[in-house]
C-alpha cells in the first residue's frame, strides 16, 4: 500500500498524477504487479485515482481502498 501526500498550495497542479505515474513506472521495472491504497471517500484525490486506473475493492466506514493492476514495463 503506498501513501503519498501534496502540500495544499501546490495541489491541482498535476504533482499527485506526476508522482502515482513515476511511482507505477518504478514499480512495473521491480516487477510489482499490483499497488493499493486508502483513500476518505470525501478525499477529492479520489477522482484522479479513478482516472489512474484505480477502482475500489473495499470500502469501511469513511475509508476507500483502492487497487490497481499495473502491466509490464516495455
Amino acid at each position: 500500500e503506498i501513501s503519498i501526500a501534496v502540500r495544499r498550495a501546490h495541489r491541482n497542479k498535476g504533482i499527485g498524477e506526476a508522482l502515482l505515474t513515476e511511482l507505477e513506472k518504478r514499480y512495473r521495472r521491480q516487477g510489482i504487479q499490483a499497488i493499493s491504497l486508502s483513500v476518505n471517500r470525501d478525499n477529492p484525490a479520489t477522482r484522479l485515482y479513478e482516472r489512474m486506473g484505480f477502482e475500489i475493492v473495499s470500502e469501511s466506514g469513511t475509508s476507500l481502498v483502492m487497487k490497481k493492476t499495473l502491466g509490464t514495463s516495455s
